[in-house]
C-alpha cells in the first residue's frame, strides 16, 4: 500500500484535516543487518539516547547507512566505507 500524504493524529492515525499535508518516503534503510554479535551492543547503545544515522548516498541514488550516532556523536561504523 502506498504511503499516507496526511499527518498522523494524537491517536497515531493518518488524519488529513490535521495541520499540512505530508508526504511518506521510503529510503530502503527500513532494515538494517549488522555483523553477527554486534546487534546488542548497538540495541543496548541505542536505547541510551537519541539513535540517528549518517547515509550515504551512490551514483545511483542508493542510500546506506554509513554510521550510527547516540546523542550526536558516532558509536558505529559500517565497515563497508
Amino acid at each position: 500500500t502506498a504511503p499516507s500524504t496526511c499527518q498522523l493524529n494524537e491517536a497515531e492515525n493518518s488524519d488529513c484535516k490535521v495541520g499540512n499535508r505530508a508526504v511518506g518516503v521510503r529510503y530502503g534503510l527500513e532494515s538494517y543487518f549488522v555483523p553477527q554479535g554486534t546487534g546488542h551492543v548497538i540495541e543496548d547503545e541505542a536505547r541510551k539516547g537519541e539513535l540517528s544515522a549518517d547515509i550515504a548516498i551512490d551514483g545511483d541514488h542508493r542510500a546506506a547507512i554509513k554510521a550510527l550516532r547516540r546523542n550526536g556523536k558516532v558509536f558505529y561504523v559500517e565497515g563497508i566505507f
